[in-house]
């Protein structure tokens, strides 16, 4: 073991350690292209630093005998960690847990941990250690970042730590981005976002082959691409293929599997054992759960399913499931396992509008979208349900954007105002049912422009009277606006406490016409 201890600033490089280093009360801490290899123990602890950068080194060849509760690279008290470029191979136990054990003190809080471009390989469990990738809660900051994951014995990335209520508010993170990673070939969950993590975002992340061996790291409960727990947040653009648990043994996993509540958006999620996105009510929400605009395939079980059966968690106040594009074969016994879109044994407001659901050869609607158990009647109007996959593009190659002869053109005329469709492309007028808006070539250029508000503000060109401005989210809140006109221009103001995004802008004539146009918030 080597240890040091007091100092301002330390810089190793170009070393090779094969015993545990330990740095305490070090105020800069600078660790490039080293190599830690064959230590049976954690390989690196650091307590108590203002800065810490580990970059280009290389973990391989250790395994953890001693403590559940760290990781390889472990440690508590930093106030900033970059962790950059580094490779972990062959690693018995988990590689990076900030902070070290269960601590809720402050003073082992960390304040920024960014985590970019680094390799894990190889992840194990062995009989006192779980193999876990990373593992970060009692955190400020967390930025996960365009690593890659491949052969993780247990859970790949796991963000906030379930306790008792008084251990997770102590230990919660406030601004969490998972985005980028490339994770594959893993025995447990993809990404696991726990209750503690507030308004998390986990986003752009490519998953595949869970549960490989067809029995997963928890056959009981289920292994997910990604096994979602917070109270809100956003989950946007991830691609999740390729769960096989239960295949061999235990329960089926789903694509995505929600514990609560968020924006679950423009994902893919296909070929899974299990549900493609499926909802349980076994943790508390706060809050809506909106699935919007996601393009879910050749799932074994339902391709969207919301239950509350046997459980009494706090639900999600709403649950609005609009502009999805799935489509299932009937592969389970009944019917009703494998539909499209299934609701169990929930009686919270739902609305489910303008999906195009495709059921192979199930001609019957009301097979596409089955309602069972104690379920209040939800909203269900606009969606366009199908037998066959005769109006996309090429499902051989899993694209379901509509041919230009689709009925789905123009067909959700539900009223709710859905602004973007599956690849971030403005909607206009009369939406396209599912979550891909057609484009002709000439209007694509047309459908991605719209209006920058910068510092509350924007002008248009308009001659016509002006009786009434409104501002719409994604979500469809609506805001009246400010606004003022001269005999060329319209001038409108927007609300201060507007956070940046997209939104829609109503505006009516006093001849009763009505005008939308994108507006793109910069702040």
């Amino acid at each position: 073991m080597t240890v040091y201890v007091n100092g301002k600033t330390l810089s190793i490089r170009d070393s090779v350690f094969t015993q545990q280093l330990i740095l305490k009360d070090i105020d800069t801490i600078n660790i490039e292209y080293c190599t830690f290899e064959n230590i049976n123990s954690s390989a690196l602890l650091i307590e108590k630093s203002t800065f810490v950068n580990i970059s280009d080194c290389v973990f391989r060849n250790i395994t953890i005998t001693d403590n559940k509760a760290i990781g390889v690279l472990s440690g508590n008290g930093i106030a900033s960690i970059q962790i950059l470029k580094c490779t972990f191979d062959n690693i018995s136990g988990t590689a990076i847990r900030f902070p070290i054990g269960g601590t809720t003190k402050a003073e082992d809080r960390i304040g920024i941990l960014i985590m970019s471009a680094c390799r894990f390989n190889k992840i194990q469990s062995n009989a006192k250690a779980l193999g876990n990738g990373v593992i970060v809660f009692h955190t400020n900051n967390a930025f996960v970042l365009a690593n890659r994951f491949t052969k993780i014995d247990h859970t790949a990335i796991t963000i906030g730590r379930n306790s008792t209520d008084s251990e997770e508010f102590l230990q919660k993170l406030n601004m969490v981005t998972v985005q980028g990673n490339r994770i594959d070939s893993v025995l447990g969950n993809g990404i696991l976002i726990c209750e503690n993590a507030i308004n998390p975002q986990v986003k752009d992340n490519i998953i595949f082959s869970i549960a490989y061996d067809g029995k997963g790291a928890l056959s009981d409960q289920g292994d997910h691409g990604i096994y979602w727990q917070a109270k809100g947040g956003l989950i946007q653009n991830n691609a999740v293929l390729y769960n096989y648990d239960g295949q061999v043994s235990g329960n089926p996993g789903s694509g995505i599997s929600v514990r609560s509540n968020a924006i679950v958006e423009q994902n893919i999620i296909a070929y899974c054992s299990g549900n493609g996105i499926g909802y349980y009510a076994d943790h508390d929400s706060k809050g809506a759960l909106t699935i919007l605009n996601n393009v879910i395939y050749e799932n074994e079980r339902n391709g969207i399913y919301i239950s509350a059966s046997g459980v009494s968690g706090n639900k999600p106040d709403s649950i609005m499931i609009l502009h999805n594009t799935v489509m299932n074969k009937k592969v389970q016994d009944l019917s009703h396992q494998s539909c499209p879109i299934a609701i169990n044994d929930f009686v919270l407001p739902i609305t489910i509008a303008g999906n195009y659901t495709v059921y192979i050869d199930q001609f019957n609607p009301l097979e596409h979208i089955r309602v069972l158990g104690t379920s209040s009647q939800p909203k269900i109007v606009y969606n366009l349900h199908s037998s066959n996959t005769d109006e996309f593009v090429d499902v051989s190659i899993g694209d379901y954007k509509l041919n230009n002869n689709s009925i789905a053109i123009n067909y959700a005329r539900h009223g709710i105002p859905i602004i973007l469709d599956r690849e971030g492309r403005f909607r206009s007028g009369i939406p396209d049912a599912g979550a891909f808006e057609f484009m002709s070539p000439a209007s694509v250029r047309e459908s991605i422009t719209g209006y920058i508000a910068v510092n509350n503000h924007f002008n248009i060109q308009e001659q016509k009277r002006v009786s009434d401005c409104s501002i719409y989210s994604l979500l469809g809140e609506k805001t009246e606006l400010i606004f003022s006109q001269d005999n060329q221009s319209l001038s409108l103001v927007l609300p201060h406490d507007l956070p940046s995004g997209v939104y829609v802008c109503s505006i009516k004539f006093f001849d009763e016409d009505i005008r939308e146009i994108p507006v793109i918030l910069q702040r």
